[in-house]
């Protein structure tokens, strides 16, 4: 996909700066499938590689630090301070991402299904932060998830199930504290969970 005139929305410190990145570009590719490895066992996933960047950006907003430096420098205002983007990556693309499972199930006694499924979801490095401030940058993870279903024929279901069990911690957004240039605030995901879900379809 090409973008010309992308409009894009960047927090200075101050106030959201609406801009046109001049031009922009995604490629990438996605796979995904499914393989019966025996009647009982499946193995399925889905990979993603993604190159996004911005080809022409030479007014992006500055990061914290950047601003900093160019009233010391300038002695004009910090949100007057602008940097060149054009062949950096655009805010949440990591280049590889993707989801792994292996699914084991198994007809029981009585009419009862027994299902359990491990998985793995994993994301290379991407920013939050559109104009790309160190602060925002999300490492590379991987989470591994599991779940133990018991289902029975009359339509009930219960499920022992674990997310982000490896316990990784990520965030979704980081971005600069209004009016205290500097300082940063995110939003963290969830951290490693157990519980227990029922279902009753009739």
């Amino acid at each position: 996909s090409d973008f010309s005139d992308l409009q894009v929305a960047a927090w200075n410190g101050t106030a959201f700066v609406t801009s046109n990145a001049a031009e922009a570009q995604t490629q990438g590719i996605e796979i995904d499938g499914r393989w019966q490895i025996a009647d009982s066992w499946m193995l399925s996933g889905a990979v993603g590689f993604l190159d996004a960047e911005y080809d022409d950006f030479p007014a992006a907003v500055c990061t914290a630090a950047q601003q900093s430096q160019h009233a010391a420098d300038t002695g004009l205002p910090p949100a007057t301070c602008t940097q060149d983007l054009s062949g950096k990556s655009l805010q949440f693309s990591p280049d590889w991402a993707g989801t792994l499972n292996l699914e084991y199930f198994t007809a029981l006694n009585s009419g009862l299904n027994l299902t359990a499924i491990v998985g793995v979801d994993f994301s290379d490095s991407y920013y939050t932060a559109l104009d790309l401030d160190p602060h925002s940058e999300q490492d590379s993870f991987a989470k591994l998830n599991a779940r133990l279903q018991l289902a029975g024929e009359a339509g009930w279901s219960v499920a022992l199930v674990g997310k982000n069990l490896t316990d990784e911690e990520t965030t979704t957004w980081v971005n600069d504290v209004p009016f205290f240039r500097g300082a940063f605030f995110g939003s963290v995901d969830p951290g490693r969970s157990i519980g227990i879900q029922a279902r009753y379809e009739f």
